[in-house]
């Protein structure tokens, strides 16, 4: 089993390829396209954190639909465009549905891990060196330090010239690249990695 990572998929979303660098394709491609990559990459036994802007969808009936297609556990943080009341009810009376929140802490790595789908400028214990995995900005909120990394399918597309998840590895990888950074005031206490 692993623990995937992605955010910002857009499912159902007509306009989202001329905001981001996704091949130019009709919106029902564009959807088959996502549960394509979705599905090479998911295990029916891994976990998926996905971390906002999951699905346009109006009703819990085509959420139903599209996640009787996908792959694993799915962990859902909300984002702006999650925001239906009936499409959240559906998806947290599902059994393939490990948690629907607004914001969580995890471990990665021995690593305490926050996950937001906003990029947030000050985290929880940021100066003793946590991570913090977000989605929302499509791969445009490049700041120069910190622990901090946009998980969505555009930024990895920016990263690793492709688009896909991250997984665990890859994160762990990305943020030894990373310095350490408090904004907050804090003095930075954990031991550069």
């Amino acid at each position: 089993m692993k623990r995937w990572f992605s955010s910002d998929l857009h499912f159902f979303h007509k306009n989202i390829i001329s905001y981001t660098n996704r091949p130019e394709m009709n919106p029902d491609e564009h959807d088959e396209w996502l549960i394509d990559i979705w599905n090479s990459t998911v295990k029916p036994k891994d976990d998926v954190w996905h971390l906002g802007d999951f699905a346009l969808v109006r009703n819990g009936k085509t959420a139903d639909s599209l996640l009787n297609k996908l792959n694993g556990r799915k962990f859902f943080i909300l984002g702006n465009h999650d925001n239906n009341s009936e499409f959240e009810l559906k998806i947290r009376n599902r059994t393939d549905v490990g948690a629907v929140k607004n914001y969580e802490e995890i471990k990665i790595a021995g690593k305490k891990v926050v996950l937001c789908h906003y990029p947030i400028a000050c985290w929880n214990r940021q100066h003793h060196g946590s991570w913090h995995l977000h989605g929302h900005s499509h791969g445009n909120y490049n700041i120069p330090e910190g622990k901090i990394l946009d998980v969505g399918l555009d930024s990895a597309y920016n990263i690793y010239g492709k688009h896909c998840f991250f997984d665990e590895a890859m994160i762990e990888e990305y943020m030894k690249t990373r310095s350490l950074h408090a904004p907050d005031g804090h003095t930075v206490r954990a031991k550069e990695q």
